[in-house]
């Protein structure tokens, strides 16, 4: 482990510390007190089994995760992976008391930051904590300041040449200069909305315009607005410092909101004040901030669908489709396949190495209907690269996904004459979903992300949908 980078002994500690947010994870006590008292200057909250942890983080904002490595029956690199899954950013150091080599290199390829071992030795964790708090606020800064930077052509990533892609893409033109009409995204999980948002995005070649990217339906509903609209010192507890909202960060560039129609309704009459007057207020202020953006959206949802059952707002909904792209699904564009296998074989395979693929194989991922659309693609392809063995990959190495089962005896269940009275359709309707996700998540062996990649909806979609489930 590399040494310290700063001098304990001569830092003065800084104010802000206690706004960085560490989950200590261990099932001794004594050490999560020892922990604490290290650690007094930040703001440090416990849990001493996974699932406390993962309660802890639903619940609320953490910065840095400090796991333990043996966790009394549990493992520590389970419960980095579990953690990693849910939230791949992250920033997690291992804690571990065996100084073996094997178990601190599975932790860093596992995706932990760090690690520490016992007994602590207090300057060398707070330097650890220094340094995950600084990448942190590097990170943010460079997200929000500077944005997309790179200088690839804008349509390096975006492929494919079938008719209505090449529409949707002369469509997107369109919008480049016009920095007050907001975009509206529509298409199913996987279709790569975010994608052609960023190609909207740098339409305007402008490197000082900010792109900041918020997902909504990762955010707590009790965090959203902080996030949005920033707070004031003192605007509720842990507000130990004034924060700049993401409205105010996008000032002079876009902001995408992903997952739009996740807002509750209180946020979303919010967000309509701010798109019409370009200026809101941060939590616990009655000051003003002006800020001049361009709101680019997306969901999977129909927004119409939503509107009519009032759980969108329809003024929100005209704010916000001045201008709206659709995204085909990739069943819907198949002549675009070629493209794009070759364009993630040129991304995954290894420098110097690039591999080849049959016209066989093409066709047998042709007949595929791709219900987790580009995304899931990608995985596929990414998964051939590493598992052939050959230069040239023929259909044999191509192994597609399960066929989408059914829930025969789930609806027969449910049908008018075992039940002996109708139910309204929307229940039904919910029921089934409700059966269809339990299903696909126990083909998938539990594996969340793999179940929302075949259902062909994204991993923050499937996690919302089990909140309201109560399975998550």
């Amino acid at each position: 482990m590399s040494k310290p980078e700063i001098d304990i002994k001569n830092r003065d500690i800084e104010n802000d510390d206690a706004n960085h947010r560490i989950l200590c994870v261990d099932d001794d006590k004594a050490f999560l007190y020892r922990i604490k008292q290290i650690l007094k200057a930040y703001h440090v909250v416990t849990a001493m089994t996974v699932k406390q942890a993962l309660q802890v983080m639903h619940n609320q904002q953490i910065d840095t995760v400090l796991l333990d490595i043996d966790l009394n029956g549990e493992s520590g690199l389970d419960a980095l992976a579990q953690i990693r899954k849910e939230y791949p950013s992250m920033d997690i150091v291992m804690v571990t008391g065996h100084r073996n080599p094997e178990f601190i290199v599975k932790a860093i390829k596992s995706g932990a930051r760090d690690y520490v071992c016992k007994p602590i030795n207090p300057p060398e964790l707070i330097a650890c904590v220094e340094k995950a708090k600084r990448a942190k606020e590097e990170g943010e800064r460079v997200s929000a300041l500077i944005g997309e930077l790179d200088s690839v052509d804008i349509t390096s990533r975006i492929v494919g040449h079938s008719k209505r892609f090449l529409n949707l893409l002369r469509t997107a033109d369109k919008v480049k200069g016009h920095h007050d009409a907001n975009a509206l995204i529509m298409g199913e999980s996987g279709t790569g909305k975010e994608l052609l948002a960023r190609y909207i995005h740098r339409l305007e070649e402008n490197s000082k315009r900010p792109f900041i990217v918020v997902n909504c339906a990762a955010i707590p509903d009790n965090l959203i607005e902080s996030e949005l609209f920033g707070y004031e010192k003192g605007a509720f507890t842990g507000a130990i410092k004034n924060k700049l909202g993401k409205f105010a960060i996008a000032d002079g560039g876009d902001i995408f909101l992903d997952e739009i129609s996740t807002l509750k309704p209180q946020t979303q009459a919010k967000l309509l004040r701010v798109l019409q007057e370009k200026e809101f207020c941060p939590l616990g202020s009655n000051n003003h901030v002006k800020s001049n953006f361009r709101v680019i959206a997306a969901t999977n949802d129909n927004l119409e669908e939503l509107v009519s059952k009032g759980e969108f707002r329809l003024d929100l909904y005209h704010r916000l489709k001045i201008i709206t792209l659709t995204i085909p699904p990739l069943r819907e564009r198949k002549e675009d396949i070629e493209d794009l296998v070759l364009h993630f074989l040129r991304k995954f395979s290894v420098r110097g190495k690039a591999k080849r693929i049959s016209k066989a194989a093409i066709e047998k991922l042709k007949e595929y209907n791709w219900p987790g659309n580009i995304r899931e693609l990608e995985n596929i392809v990414h998964s051939v690269v590493i598992l052939s063995e050959g230069d040239l990959i023929d259909e044999n190495n191509v192994s597609m996904p399960f066929s989408e089962s059914t829930c025969d005896s789930s609806l027969s269940n449910l049908s008018p004459a075992a039940r002996g009275s109708i139910m309204p359709l929307k229940t039904f309707l919910s029921k089934v979903e409700q059966e269809y996700i339990r299903e696909s998540i126990d083909f998938t062996n539990g594996e969340k992300e793999k179940a929302a990649m075949h259902l062909g909806i994204g991993k923050t979609t499937l996690y919302a949908k089990l909140k309201k489930m109560k399975l998550d």
